[in-house]
């Protein structure tokens, strides 16, 4: 669905389709704020939901890789197929020798331990860095879940001059654990339908 349809859905929510109380740009924010919220609970339960994959190659004597889009957290990162193990800098002894990466490190970019002595293919799954909902363009969600960011967009409208960290508390804690529960509801499995011809 096209954000400006769920502001829409947020504008009858709250009373407002002739466009009096509520600027555009203010429920936008509020949509956003439901997005990100949305995102750092799937991403706490269901991180491979907002994942993505990509692969490249090493190249030879650099010590680092960047990926195309910035990684909020790197879920698995394989080399000729292989996993590799994340570390802490301060456990890698030497940053100096070379060979096939079997670890690597961040932040900002894949440091790659030790440093590639050839180009080998990797693959990265990754969650990428949300990115703010913009009128014209698809929310990125399943209609499920978009039902959330109009509810949290909705009672952030309503609470807009009624501030009371009790009721957010409360609110937050709730909204949160019913995208909770249509995560755990969630199949994994698949169906394999048969025609009857």
């Amino acid at each position: 669905m096209l954000v400006s349809e769920l502001v829409e859905r947020v504008r009858y929510r709250i009373v407002d389709t002739q466009n009096i109380g509520y600027k555009t740009p203010e429920l936008l924010d509020y949509i956003n704020e439901g997005h990100k919220f949305l995102r750092r609970t799937v991403s706490k339960h269901a991180p491979l939901m907002l994942s993505t994959a990509e692969t490249g190659f090493t190249e030879p004597g650099v010590a680092t890789s960047n990926l195309s889009l910035k990684a909020v957290k790197i879920l698995e990162l394989r080399i000729n197929g292989k996993k590799i193990t994340k570390v802490d800098l301060d456990s890698v002894q030497d940053l100096t020798s070379t060979g096939v990466p079997s670890k690597y490190f961040l932040p900002n970019f894949i440091h790659w331990v030790p440093i590639p002595d050839g180009r080998y293919p990797f693959i990265a799954v990754y969650i990428p860095e949300a990115q703010r909902l913009l009128e014209k363009f698809d929310s990125g969600w399943p209609s499920d879940y978009e039902d959330f960011i109009v509810e949290y967009a909705t009672i952030r409208a309503g609470m807009r001059n009624e501030f009371s960290v009790n009721v957010e508390e409360q609110f937050m804690a709730i909204f949160g654990e019913q995208i909770k529960d249509l995560l755990n509801n969630m199949t994994t499995d698949f169906t394999l339908v048969k025609g009857y011809f």
